[in-house]
Parts: structure tokens; C-alpha cells; sequence
């Protein structure tokens, strides 16, 4: 891919220069797939080296990297800062107030506490990149909804399955759904007054992606759950709740992507709950 290719959408408002702080690196980790590969050799050495980068100038970074400094101003720009300076000022806050662990140390850790510290991270991580206003507005939809359809495939169909557990428990009329012709069969009979929630990892499942256009042409409020930042699934979304994966070479792909999705059910069974306290 080019480097003239497509950036990552800039943050909305709010999320940029004065309410990124404490994000940089979660934000990082959802857009790198997207991103063209100059600016992924930047993003790979900020989540490789952030302790490094903060102190570095801009003239370095260039050097460290092989990219030209408008390259770094367009990465810069592209995660919705104004600045090499800015991004620094805002990764100094996310590292002051998560410092990693300590490299030298992790030899020394147990198996079972390098997991938990990678699910902790995922945790902390997913909360950090929560819009309220997101949240509540997702929450609101469901509370209201005649009916809620959940799809993802794979292990993003346990997580719906456990949505639509949680949604029935609070006496909402939900269903979790994983086999692609059944999904779309079943998307067309939604409306206006449904909600659609699709959960994929990547935001690239073709038979997720295909409900959640159907699911919208027919009139459904859409929800994507994911990992992923500026994906098909996204384009098609009317509200996106974005979940970390948790950095485990042990545990690596299959369950790592749940942790984040989980806190993100419970924030909003939990906002649901709060809503119907305050009618």
C-alpha cells in the first residue's frame, strides 16, 4: 500500500488535541491495520518504544524511523493531533498515568500474572477509548427497542450470545445469531424500531458486514462492536463502541479479543440500567 493512501478518519470533536489524553496508544493499536505503510512504521515503533519517543525530536523520530518529517505530521495529524509536539505532550500522559510493565522484570513474572497483566491492559485500555456519549446514546436505543438482533461469527458469537443473555436478563427482547444465511434472512424483517448489534474483531467479516448494511437499509439502529478502527463494519455503523485486544503471546488470538468486548457489555447493561432509573 502507498503511503498516499487513506488515513484513519481524524477523532470527533472532543477526542482530538484537548480530549485525547491517556488514549494515544489504545487509539494507536485500532488504526494501525488501516493505516498506509509509512505511517504503520511509526506506529509500530511508538508501541515498540513510547518510553523512547516521548523524549525524541522530531528529527530523530525521522531518522529512527526512515520517514520523511511531513510523514510523521500526517501520522500525527491522522490520530487527531496538531502536532509531533502535541501527540508527545499526550503519550508523556498516557505513560505517566499507565506506566508499562517493566521489560526486565517480566522473566521473572509467573505465567499467570503475565496473563493477567495483558487482560488488565486490554481493560484499562478498552475503558480509556469509551465515548459517554456513545455509550448512553447505544444503551438508550436498546432500552427502547422492540426487538435486538446480535450477530458475530467465532468467538465474537460467544460475546453475543453472552450480550443477548445479559439484554434478556433486563427484560429486553434480544436474539444472538451466528449463521450467515439465518442472519440475513432474519435481518430483513428488522425496522425502525430494532436494533442491530454486530460483534467482529477485524470489522471485516463479510457475512457480519452484509447483515449490518442490510440491517441498516432496512431502518434498524446499528451498533458495531470491534478491535478494529475505520472498517467496513464501521462505515456501516450508527454508533461504534471500540474494544483493545489484549497483547498476550500466550493466549494470542482466539479469546484475546473478548476481554475488551466483555467490559463493553457490562457498560452498557449497566447504562441501560441507569437510564430506566432516571424515567
Amino acid at each position: 500500500m502507498s503511503e498516499n493512501a487513506s488515513t484513519p478518519s481524524r477523532p470527533r470533536d472532543g477526542e482530538g488535541t484537548t480530549g485525547a489524553i491517556g488514549i494515544v496508544l489504545p487509539r494507536l493499536r485500532m488504526s494501525m491495520d488501516s493505516m498506509p505503510r509509512g505511517l504503520k512504521r511509526i506506529g509500530k515503533y511508538l508501541l515498540e518504544n513510547p518510553e523512547t519517543a516521548v523524549h525524541l525530536s522530531m528529527a530523530a523520530l525521522s531518522r529512527n524511523t526512515r520517514c520523511g518529517q511531513s510523514t510523521i505530521m500526517r501520522f500525527c495529524r491522522a490520530l487527531g493531533f496538531a502536532g509531533f509536539q502535541d501527540l508527545k505532550l499526550h503519550l508523556a500522559a498516557d505513560l505517566a498515568r499507565h506506566p508499562r510493565p517493566d521489560r526486565a522484570a517480566e522473566g521473572r513474572d509467573t505465567l499467570l500474572d503475565g496473563m493477567l497483566e495483558a487482560h488488565i491492559r486490554a481493560l484499562r485500555d478498552t475503558r480509556s477509548l469509551i465515548e459517554p456519549a456513545c455509550l448512553r446514546a447505544a444503551a438508550a436505543r436498546l432500552g427502547a427497542a422492540r426487538r435486538i438482533d446480535i450477530f458475530g461469527a467465532g468467538v465474537s458469537g460467544l460475546v453475543a450470545e453472552l450480550l443477548a443473555y445479559h439484554l434478556l436478563l433486563s427484560g429486553l427482547t434480544a436474539q444472538a445469531l451466528s449463521d450467515p444465511t439465518y442472519m440475513l434472512e432474519v435481518a430483513h424483517g428488522l425496522d425502525r424500531d430494532c436494533v442491530a448489534v454486530a460483534i467482529s474483531a477485524s470489522g471485516a467479516s463479510q457475512d457480519t458486514v452484509d447483515m449490518m448494511k442490510r440491517a441498516k437499509a432496512a431502518g434498524a439502529f446499528t451498533i458495531a462492536v470491534t478491535n478494529r478502527s475505520c472498517t467496513p463494519l464501521t462505515a456501516s455503523a450508527d454508533c461504534v463502541l471500540s474494544a483493545v485486544t489484549q497483547e498476550s503471546p500466550v493466549t494470542g488470538g482466539a479469546f484475546a479479543i473478548a476481554t475488551g468486548q466483555i467490559l463493553l457489555i457490562d457498560a452498557l447493561i449497566s447504562e441501560i440500567g441507569q437510564l430506566r432509573q432516571t424515567r
